[in-house]
């Protein structure tokens, strides 16, 4: 496959809103949203937040999406790392799955840098996923908010 990363735009809030809902009993908040919501959401993305739309070049479809955002205060990190960003909103169109995407998310990450992701404990298709491509797992956390989660790291 021939995939590229391009910036997310309105004009993908639709097809990002299905595939989150689609995708929503995978991630730490599970809540439906509407396209009000989703495009309320664009609206107010803050600039230091940089989300993904990966593309099939050779079908013109999009495949999967993904984000580098700002580190969340409410979300631990282990003491011995520093990561200067979180990575997450990994999601991969059914259609595509196992067929790459996760791995072409990758060249839209600084690899002299540390990055942090957080997984249910719940979803080991995205544990599995996520180390297949090289994140590594550092520790199981009981959180009060989320549940049991799973700190990844990419180093």
């Amino acid at each position: 496959m021939n995939y590229t990363i391009k910036p997310l735009l309105i004009t993908d809030i639709v097809w990002l809103m299905e595939l989150r809902n689609s995708c929503r009993t995978s991630f730490i908040n599970t809540s439906e949203i509407n396209i009000e919501q989703q495009v309320r959401w664009f609206e107010e993305l803050p600039t230091d937040c940089k989300h993904y739309v990966v593309w099939d070049m050779d079908e013109h479809k999009r495949a999967g999406t993904f984000n580098i955002v700002p580190l969340d205060p409410r979300l631990p990190i282990p003491d011995k790392y520093h990561p200067i960003a979180y990575v997450g909103g990994y999601m991969v169109d059914p259609a595509y799955r196992g067929q790459g995407v996760m791995e072409a998310t990758l060249a839209g990450l600084d690899y002299t840098k540390q990055y942090i992701g957080y997984i249910r404990h719940e979803n080991w298709h995205s544990l599995k996923a996520c180390l297949r491509i090289g994140w590594k797992a550092v520790e199981a956390i009981d959180h009060k908010e989320f549940g049991r989660i799973i700190v990844v790291m990419w180093w």
